[in-house]
């Protein structure tokens, strides 16, 4: 159920985390495809309402008239009451119940959350999360394993959560298939990590290599985005649009980026004024 999602989501208190472990320097995400043309905003145009109206009845009417799913927002004070007593609403609505021991379905399926991590760094990122989940019922931890234990289990589909980044190329049509259809699903190893199986999503995967313009691209990718912020198979993490480097300061580079590359990186020279200056010309 996607609401039982969505509230483990609504637990995740993004503004605290940033302020207090990130320093401020990330930002939250909203989109499988952020920072790009690809990401749906608003309602859906006249394109994309025409590849999702043959699957309306497939879909959740908010798709249709409302903007797209976006996380919403804790008031950074670590835990926020509000957001929770949402969450927990939500839990309900789901058919989870309070037994005092925890959230428990009619079926008796208790409702446990367990965050796969391979490193120590994401412990005080989950800690806090975890605490707010247990606050509304949720029985949630977390299992630090070795990277060969961490990589067999993401391999077998056995986690419950775990951390994971997609990277798109500009023209992303190749690869979404992998990570988002049907077919790739329960294939271990595979990059569908989620399991998801939707016939809507595999016909929009399909849809996209099958373009002919960038306009047509568009829509079809920002129908597919909207589509799957829907089905909340993930909780939005974190990144960043700076590219920070850190270097001695006797180099130079281009004051303009290149449009697919990061400058140092892919073009640098040494200044040999710059290297006077700090003592570092020998």
């Amino acid at each position: 159920d996607p609401r039982t999602r969505q509230a483990i989501g609504m637990a995740l208190d993004f503004p605290w985390t940033n302020k207090n472990l990130f320093y401020g320097l990330y930002e939250r995400q909203t989109s499988f495809f952020d920072g790009s043309d690809f990401a749906a905003s608003g309602l859906p145009d006249a394109a994309e309402l025409a590849l999702l109206e043959p699957f309306r009845a497939q879909l959740a009417p908010a798709i249709f008239t409302e903007p797209p799913f976006t996380a919403t927002e804790a008031d950074g004070s670590g835990r926020d009451r509000k957001q929770l007593r949402a969450g927990a609403e939500l839990l309900a609505e789901a058919g989870w119940n309070r037994d005092g021991k925890g959230l428990v379905r009619g079926d008796g399926q208790r409702l446990t959350v367990e965050f796969l991590i391979q490193t120590q760094a994401f412990e005080r990122v989950l800690a806090p999360f975890i605490d707010n989940l247990k606050a509304i019922g949720v029985e949630a931890s977390m299992r630090l394993v070795d990277a060969t234990q961490y990589q067999r289990r993401k391999n077998d589909f056995d986690f419950d959560v775990m951390a994971n980044r997609i990277m798109f190329d500009a023209t992303p049509i190749d690869g979404i298939d992998q990570i988002f259809g049907s077919a790739s699903a329960d294939l271990p190893s595979g990059s569908n990590i989620a399991g998801l199986k939707s016939p809507v999503v595999d016909a929009l995967v399909s849809k996209a290599g099958t373009v002919k313009s960038r306009e047509e691209l568009v829509a079809v990718l920002r129908a597919l985005d909207r589509v799957l912020r829907a089905e909340q198979i993930w909780i939005p993490a974190w990144g960043s649009s700076e590219h920070r480097v850190a270097a001695w300061d006797m180099f130079s580079w281009p004051e303009k980026k290149p449009d697919y590359g990061f400058s140092p990186e892919l073009l640098w020279w040494f200044d040999a004024e710059k290297a006077v200056a700090i003592g570092k010309a020998d």
